[in-house]
């Protein structure tokens, strides 16, 4: 009888999320953030980029709610979201680190014999060499760094 409450409370939060109650968001939150927190941090985030894919997870959950089909537990459907929001964090982030890396071997420090200016280029020309290789390139990179 118990798990059939715990069923019908369920259904009943799923009812209200999709009716776009705010309370319901709100309950939402505090029902699952401690598992979805958990999830993260066992995925090997720390504590401060599992918040942030919580937060991204919670707003990704409210907006697909209406395609929740109800297959599968409400939780397991949160867990998939959370498990897809950490892997995509977390290969960003080896992303970010590659090229960080890249640059750093790209870039030979010659600041006793230049100018800030050619400084300047010598970045830039390591960002686009680094860029321009298969696997690390990141347009948007390219594209910011004309502006400076």
């Amino acid at each position: 009888m118990a798990d059939q409450t715990g069923k019908n409370k369920r259904e009943g939060l799923i009812h209200r999320l999709r009716s776009g109650e705010s309370k319901a968001f709100a309950d939402f939150i505090a029902r699952y953030q401690q598992q979805v927190s958990l999830c993260c941090r066992t995925l090997g985030l720390n504590t401060a980029e599992a918040e942030d894919v919580a937060s991204e997870t919670f707003m990704a959950a409210y907006q697909g709610v209406k395609k929740y089909t109800g297959k599968a537990k409400l939780s397991t459907w949160l867990w998939k979201i959370t498990y897809n929001k950490a892997i995509s964090f977390l290969r960003q982030k080896i992303k970010k680190q590659k090229l960080q890396e890249n640059l750093q071997k790209n870039y030979k420090e010659e600041t006793t014999d230049t100018t800030p200016d050619e400084n300047k280029e010598i970045v830039w020309n390591a960002v686009k060499k680094t860029a321009a290789r298969p696997g690390n390139g990141d347009s948007s990179i390219l594209q910011a760094g004309k502006k400076y």
